[in-house]
């Protein structure tokens, strides 16, 4: 299922007009989700709140999956695909309870490579009172 999910994204992709997507969606062994084994879709109820809320999930199961060594990639750029109907029809096969749709999705894997910590940033605050 991801692998045709991948293609619908990629399906969009090219109907973008935009050459670097155009390019990176035809580029050999392109998925959209990394090749990871394993994707969690995060689904919200389209209410005032659900996107942060499913953000927050997301962003917390990235942080859990650092913690148990996996590596984790969050990904909102597959959402347009579910427009395409290609998309459409993978969208059913997710039995989301009416009103529900896919926000987020977290690819998660073990990583090809080691991190490495990001260099400290000099962050500049502003205070205001």
């Amino acid at each position: 299922m991801l692998d045709a999910f991948s293609g619908a994204v990629g399906a969009v992709l090219v109907d973008s007009g935009v050459p670097s997507l155009i390019e990176r969606a035809r580029s050999s062994g392109f998925s959209s989700f990394h090749h990871a084994p394993t994707v969690i879709f995060v689904a919200g109820d389209g209410s005032h709140y659900s996107s942060a809320d499913c953000a927050n999930a997301s962003q917390n199961m990235c942080l859990a999956a650092t913690a148990l060594g996996l590596g984790s990639c969050y990904i909102g750029s597959f959402v347009q695909a579910f427009e395409h109907p290609s998309g459409k029809k993978l969208l059913e096969r997710f039995s989301l309870p009416a009103g529900y749709k896919p926000i987020f999705a977290i690819a998660l894997g073990y990583p090809a490579q080691a991190d490495t910590a990001a260099k400290t940033r000099d962050w500049k605050v502003s205070y205001i009172r």
